[in-house]
C-alpha cells in the first residue's frame, strides 16, 4: 500500500514533485477501473490486421503465446535518450520523444511487448506507468484485453501525435488515427517530469468519459498554443474557429459545434470579448481532470494564474464512434467553503489536540488516532516545525483523514510554501481564514493572532479521489465544526 503518510511530509520540502507522485498513486487506481470495469469492450475481432474500424478501435486484444521465438528487446538507455534531446527542437521535445516511442514499440512483436513486458527496458516510461501497465496485463490473464500503448486491439495503420499541450512539467498529445481525413480512433499520452526528464506517466483510452475531457482540452487548447509551453506564455495563439479547426473537431456534437460557431460568430477579440470555449479572455495555465470520474458530467478544474481557477463541468453524451462527445461546458467559480455547516455538532465530547509550543488547540473525533510525524530529516531553516496526521479507527492504514503542521515565517513565506490553485478567505470565529486548493487537495491557514510568524494549515488528503468515498462523507460532517474548534494559547 502506497505510503502517504510519507508523501504527506516530503510534500513540505518539495511539494511539486510529491504531488505528481500522488498523481500517479491515483491514476494506478484509474486504470485499475478501467481493466475490471462493465464497460470494457466485448466485441472481439480474429486477429491484428493492416485495416482500421470502429468495431476493432472497441475490440479485445487476447493475449496468446506464440510458438515464434522472441526478438531481443531494444533497450533505449537514458544516455541515449539525453543524446537524443540535442537533436531535436527543444520547443517540441514531447512531442519528438512520443514519435520516436511509437515509431520504436510499433516495430516489435507483440508478444515481445505485452507478454514478456519487452517494453519496461524503455526509458521514456515512468517508473509507476510501468508497474500501471503490467498490472493491467495481469489482468488480462482470465478476460479480454487491449493494447494498453495504443487503447485498441488492431494494428493501426498510423498514428498522428496532435494537438499537444505543454505547460511546465506536463505534456498531453492526442494521439489521433486518421483515415481518409477523418479521426477515426483517438487516446490521449501523458508525459511529466517527476523522474527528473520527461517521461510517459499515463495514456488514458477513450473507454472512460473523463478521457473525452481530458481529450477535448488537449485538443482545444493544444491547438490554441500551438503546441507552446502555456507557462511561458504563448505570443501568436491560433484561431480555432477562423482556421478551420473547430469545424472538424470531432470530439464535439452538432448542436454544440453550432452553438459554438454562432457564439464565435458574434466574438469580438478587439472588444475584450471572452472565449466561447473558456468563458474567458485569458488562456489557462494548465487543467487537470479528476480521475475515477463516471457519468455523463465530468468536472474540469483550469487555473488561470496564481489563485485562480475555475471549474468547468462537461456535459457529455454517448458516441457509437468515439464512445463519449462533448454537448455542452458549463463554468462555475470555485464553491466557497461554508465555515458555518453543521451548527449542532457538538465538539465537547471529541479529542482535545494541543500543540502546546505554538499556541494551537483544536479538536478532532474521538476515534482517530493522531501520529506526529518525524520532521528530523527537514532542514532547520524550512519553515514547517511540526506536523500530525489523524487516522479514522475505519480508514486505510496509511491515509490519513487530516493533517496539521505548524509553520513559522513570514506570510510570503506560507503563502509560497504549498502550491496554491486558488485562494479565498472566510473568517472563523471572527479570525481570518485562508482556504487554499490545490487539485483535489484543501487546506486552512490559521494565523495566530499574538504571533505573527506562527500559523496552523489544516489539511485534507484528497477525499475526492477513488476509493476513499468514507473520508468525503466523514468530512463533508465533521470539517467545519473541527475547523471552529481551533483555539489559541
Amino acid at each position: 500500500m502506497p505510503d502517504f503518510k510519507r508523501l504527506i511530509v516530503e510534500r513540505k520540502t518539495n511539494p511539486k514533485e510529491v504531488k505528481m507522485k500522488i498523481k500517479y498513486l491515483s491514476l494506478l487506481l484509474v486504470l485499475m477501473v478501467v481493466s475490471l470495469s462493465a464497460c470494457m469492450p466485448s466485441v472481439q475481432t480474429e486477429g491484428a490486421s493492416a485495416g482500421y474500424s470502429p468495431e476493432t478501435a472497441k475490440a479485445a486484444l487476447i493475449l496468446e503465446e506464440t510458438a515464434e521465438p522472441p526478438s531481443p528487446p531494444q533497450d533505449l538507455k537514458v544516455n541515449e535518450q539525453e543524446q537524443n534531446l540535442d537533436q531535436v527542437n527543444q520547443e517540441n521535445v514531447p512531442l519528438a520523444l512520443v514519435e520516436d516511442f511509437y515509431e520504436w514499440y510499433t516495430s516489435q512483436p507483440g508478444e515481445e511487448m505485452l507478454i514478456r513486458r519487452g517494453y519496461e527496458s524503455h526509458a521514456l516510461l515512468s517508473d509507476i506507468f510501468k508497474s500501471d501497465v503490467g498490472y493491467l496485463l495481469d489482468s488480462f490473464v482470465d478476460q479480454s484485453g487491449y493494447d494498453p500503448f495504443t487503447c485498441s486491439q488492431a494494428i493501426l495503420p498510423g498514428i498522428e501525435f496532435a494537438p499537444v499541450f505543454v505547460s511546465g512539467g506536463e505534456a498531453l498529445l492526442l494521439a489521433q488515427v486518421v483515415d481518409s481525413g477523418e479521426t477515426r480512433h483517438y487516446f490521449v499520452v501523458h508525459l511529466g517530469q517527476g523522474e527528473g526528464s520527461w517521461k510517459i506517466d499515463a495514456i488514458h483510452c477513450p473507454f472512460e468519459p473523463a478521457t473525452a475531457a481530458i481529450a477535448f482540452y488537449t485538443g482545444y487548447l493544444g491547438h490554441i498554443s500551438g503546441g507552446m509551453d502555456m507557462e511561458m506564455g504563448v505570443a501568436s495563439p491560433n484561431s480555432p474557429f477562423q482556421d478551420g479547426f473547430w469545424g472538424d473537431f470531432f470530439l464535439v456534437s452538432d448542436q454544440y459545434r453550432a452553438e459554438i460557431t454562432q457564439a464565435a460568430a458574434e466574438h469580438d477579440p478587439e472588444m475584450g470579448g471572452s472565449d466561447p470555449i473558456l468563458d474567458a479572455q485569458a488562456l489557462p495555465l494548465r487543467f487537470w481532470v479528476q480521475p475515477g470520474q463516471t457519468g455523463a458530467d465530468i468536472e474540469v478544474s483550469l487555473t488561470f494564474g496564481p489563485y485562480s481557477t475555475r471549474r468547468g463541468v462537461v456535459h457529455l453524451v454517448q458516441s457509437p464512434l468515439f464512445y463519449w462527445i462533448v454537448d455542452g461546458i458549463e463554468m462555475q467559480d470555485v464553491p466557497a467553503f461554508d465555515p458555518e455547516a453543521h451548527p449542532a455538532t457538538d465538539t465537547s465530547t471529541w479529542q482535545a489536540i494541543e500543540i502546546e509550543e505554538y499556541g494551537f488547540a483544536f479538536r478532532v473525533p474521538g476515534d482517530w488516532q493522531p501520529s506526529a510525524a518525524d520532521l528530523s530529516q527537514i532542514p532547520p531553516e524550512d519553515p514547517v516545525k511540526e506536523t500530525h496526521f489523524f487516522f479514522p479507527s475505519w480508514g486505510q492504514e496509511n491515509l490519513p483523514a487530516l493533517w496539521a503542521s505548524v509553520l513559522v515565517g513570514t506570510e510570503e513565506q506560507v503563502m509560497n510554501y504549498y502550491v496554491v490553485e486558488s485562494h479565498q478567505q472566510i473568517k472563523i470565529n471572527g479570525q481570518r481564514v485562508w482556504v487554499d486548493r490545490d487539485q483535489c487537495e484543501t487546506r486552512f491557514v490559521f494565523q495566530h493572532p499574538a504571533r505573527e510568524d506562527t500559523w496552523l494549515v489544516i489539511g485534507n488528503n484528497c477525499p475526492s479521489l477513488p476509493g476513499r468515498q468514507a473520508y468525503q462523507q466523514a468530512l463533508e460532517l465533521t470539517l467545519a465544526p473541527l475547523l471552529r474548534s481551533v483555539a489559541y494559547q
